[in-house]
């Protein structure tokens, strides 16, 4: 069975979209952030306050690429998952994968002020996560597909199926 990965910048759903489409499709939802909190035994922002950024997104790495072994997964991966080139290359391989786009002031309303998010602490976080989606922008647009996640979840979650159901048409062999 095909996975499916959901990518995209933070605040972009994945989490809420990933939970209801693992239910309306009958997958197994994995959440690539809690895993990582569960390998390391801490939380993300703990992560980077002891060990920093870069061994975050190793455990990330390591988590992601051991998913991309499995089969009937829906996953949620963390913002910047993506855009590590071996993450990138196994989950277009082992996945569907599906960006969900909003503009950068729609996901700030949804994320600022949010302490759980390494990222935006401090002083300059508006301006140092605008960057951050600027420079995103290219990778996530190479997921297989593109789904305009300004919408409410619910519709975001009703494209996605039709399109998982699409894609796993196409891909099965013909018969007679």
């Amino acid at each position: 069975m095909l996975n499916l990965a959901l990518v995209g910048f933070m605040g972009s759903g994945k989490s809420t979209v990933g939970k209801q489409l693992a239910e309306e499709l009958d997958l197994i939802y994995v959440d690539t952030d809690a895993l990582v909190e569960a390998k390391a035994g801490m939380p993300i922002p703990e992560i980077f306050a002891k060990q920093g950024e870069a061994a975050f997104r190793e455990l990330e790495r390591e988590v992601v690429l051991e998913l991309c072994r499995e089969t009937h997964l829906v996953m949620a991966t963390g913002g910047g998952a993506f855009i590590n080139p071996s993450v990138r290359e196994a989950l277009l391989r082992s996945s569907l994968v599906a960006y969900l786009d909003a503009p950068f002031e729609t996901l700030w309303e949804r994320i600022r002020g949010d302490a759980g998010r390494p990222l935006l602490s401090g002083e300059g976080a508006y301006d140092r996560a605008r960057a951050l989606y600027q420079s995103r922008l290219p990778i996530y647009r190479t997921a297989h597909v593109t789904v305009d996640a300004s919408r409410p979840a619910d519709e975001v979650v009703r494209e996605l199926l039709e399109v998982y159901h699409a894609h796993r048409r196409q891909a099965q062999p013909r018969l007679g």
